[in-house]
C-alpha cells in the first residue's frame, strides 16, 4: 500500500517537492556611469549638515601583533573640522588618541605613562621612529566617520577592478616628505554606500585603511556604524562599534586639550630635531626649521602616478589588465626605509609600540 502511494512521487521526481522561488539579483543604488560630481554629492547627502558627533558608548577592540586581541569600552568624539578624540579603558589597559587644531597626540597604558604629541606641521618628524607611532590624519578620520564632506574638486573617478561594482574617488597629494600619497575612496554601488577609505604611500603600501562593515542611521544622518581602522606597518587593527550616537551636539572645548594629570608630556617633534645631527653632517636632504621638516627640492623628483595606478618608471604593458594594481596583494610588502637622519632605529627604552603592547 505504501509503495503503491509513493509511486506517483518516485515517478514525478522532484516535481511534487516544493521549490524555492529564484533568487533576484540586487537592484543597484548608483549607476556606474555616474559623474565625480554626481557621486560625491550623493555620499555628502547621506549626512548632509553634519559638523559634530559624539557617543559614549563606543566598543573598542584592539588586534596587536600575534593575534592578541584586547576588548575596551570608549568613548568617541569628533568636531569639523579637525577635532578627534577617542578614550577606551578596560580592567588593565587604558588609551587616549586625539587631535586639536594644533597637534595631535596619545597615551597608553600599560606603558611608561608619557603622553607623546606632536604638532601638525612635525608630523613628517614622525616618519624617523621605526615603530610605535601611529598614523593620526585628523580630517582624513572625519572624511572616515561623514563629519567632514568629501571635496568633488580633489577627486578623479574610475571603475574599480575588473567585474566589480565599485567606483574608487582618488587623489594624489604630496607628503610631508614632498613625496606623493594616493587617497582612494571604495564606493559599492550596488548598495549605494562608501565601503573603504585608504591612503597609499608613493610605493603603493596602505599605511592606514578604514574598512566600513556597517551603516546606521542617526539623527537623520547615515553614518558608518562598525568600522576598523588598520594600521599595516604595525600590524595593529583598532575595531569600533558605534552604539547611540549623538549628532551636532555641543561638545566642551576641554574636550580638545591634551590628557591632563600627572603624566609627562613629551614633544615627539623636539625630541627628532635635539637628535638631528649638526649642520653638515649626516644626510643633507632635508633642512629642518624651528617647527617644520622643510623638504629638499633640488633633490630628483619624485615618480608620479598616472592614472592606471603604475608610476611613469613603471609603465604598463599593451595586454596589462587596466583595473587598478595599487590594491593588489603585493601592495602589502614591507615598507622601505626611509633615512633615518642618524637617528637610532628603534624609539627610546621605555617607550611601547601603540597600541596596548606588553
Amino acid at each position: 500500500m505504501i509503495a503503491v502511494l509513493l509511486s506517483p512521487v518516485i515517478a514525478g521526481g522532484c516535481q511534487w517537492l516544493p521549490s524555492r522561488p529564484p533568487a533576484t539579483a540586487a537592484v543597484p543604488q548608483l549607476s556606474m556611469s555616474l559623474s565625480c560630481s554626481e557621486l560625491v554629492d550623493f555620499l555628502n547627502q547621506q549626512h548632509d549638515g553634519l559638523s559634530a558627533m559624539r557617543c559614549t558608548d563606543t566598543r573598542v577592540t584592539v588586534r596587536m601583533p600575534g593575534g592578541m586581541r584586547t576588548r575596551l569600552s570608549g568613548h568617541l568624539a569628533c568636531q569639523a573640522p579637525g577635532q578627534f578624540r577617542l578614550t577606551a579603558s578596560g580592567v588593565l589597559s587604558r588609551a587616549d588618541l586625539g587631535a586639536n587644531e594644533e597637534r595631535c597626540w596619545f597615551y597608553v597604558q600599560p606603558g611608561d605613562g608619557n603622553v607623546l604629541t606632536w604638532r601638525h606641521e612635525d608630523a613628517g618628524l614622525l616618519e624617523q621612529f621605526a615603530v610605535g607611532v601611529p598614523r593620526i590624519d585628523p580630517e582624513w578620520l572625519l572624511q572616515v566617520l561623514g563629519v567632514v564632506p568629501l571635496d568633488e574638486g580633489e577627486f578623479e573617478l574610475r571603475a574599480g577592478p575588473a567585474g566589480s561594482r565599485e567606483l574608487w574617488l582618488t587623489s594624489v597629494t604630496d607628503n610631508y616628505d614632498g613625496l606623493p600619497l594616493r587617497r582612494v575612496t571604495k564606493v559599492d554601488t550596488t548598495a549605494g554606500l562608501i565601503r573603504e577609505h585608504v591612503i597609499y604611500d608613493h610605493q603603493r603600501n596602505p599605511l592606514i585603511r578604514a574598512t566600513i562593515r556597517s551603516h546606521k542611521k542617526f539623527d537623520g544622518h547615515l553614518l558608518p556604524q562598525s568600522l576598523i581602522v588598520s594600521f599595516p606597518a604595525m600590524d595593529t587593527d583598532l575595531e569600533l562599534q558605534f552604539g547611540s550616537v549623538r549628532t551636532n551636539c555641543a561638545i566642551d572645548r576641554s574636550l580638545w586639550e591634551l590628557p591632563g594629570g600627572q603624566a609627562n608630556v613629551v614633544d615627539l617633534g623636539n625630541v627628532v630635531r635635539q637628535r638631528m645631527p649638526p649642520p653638515g653632517h649626516g644626510h643633507d636632504t632635508a633642512q629642518i626649521t624651528d617647527r617644520k621638516w622643510t623638504p629638499d627640492h633640488s633633490a630628483p623628483a619624485a615618480p608620479d602616478f598616472d592614472m592606471d595606478g603604475t608610476t611613469e618608471t613603471v609603465p604598463l604593458q599593451p595586454d596589462a589588465d587596466p583595473s587598478p594594481v595599487w590594491d593588489l596583494p603585493s601592495a602589502y610588502g614591507s615598507r622601505s626605509p626611509a633615512p633615518r637622519m642618524g637617528l637610532k632605529p628603534r624609539p627610546p627604552s621605555g617607550w611601547r609600540p601603540w597600541p596596548f603592547r606588553r
